[in-house]
């Protein structure tokens, strides 16, 4: 699948307000089971992937996320997963960015091995220029 069909997965809705900034939060997991040479390094074991936690919490600006959409995306990535966790958190900022463009996102992966233990966390975050609301992002509890 390339980029555009991979993107397209991330059905938009028009934002039914655009007068006021409100927090959208969307989770979900990826499951897999690949090998990877990134799973061995962060555990020095040889291990293979079991899971990924993927929380994304957004400003909408002009669109919003159809909620249905979002399963088939995270589908996409158990049997397309990138070599590396931080392409696979830069693929989701980009397509996220490219489909809602909102005014404020910020993406936390938690990556866990079989046993279900957490061996490596990882944030992205991008902004449109200018856009401020404290409060707002104040609500977010940080995961680090």
């Amino acid at each position: 699948m390339e980029l555009l069909d991979r993107r397209k997965l991330l059905i938009s809705l028009s934002n039914p307000d655009m007068s006021i900034d409100y927090l959208v939060s969307i989770s979900g997991t990826i499951e897999t089971q690949d090998f990877t040479e990134e799973m061995t390094r962060l555990s020095g074991t040889a291990d293979y992937l079991r899971s990924i936690e993927v929380l994304v919490h957004y400003v909408p600006d002009r669109l919003i996320l159809d909620d249905g959409s979002i399963n088939e995306y995270f589908n996409y990535y158990q049997e397309n997963m990138p070599k590396q966790i931080e392409e696979l958190g830069i693929n989701l900022l980009g397509d996220f960015n490219n489909e809602l463009v909102p005014r404020w996102i910020k993406i936390f992966l938690t990556v866990q091995n079989t046993q279900k233990e957490k061996i490596k966390e990882l944030s992205f975050f991008d902004s449109q220029p200018n856009f401020e609301n404290c409060n707002l992002l104040s609500s977010i509890r940080d995961r680090t």
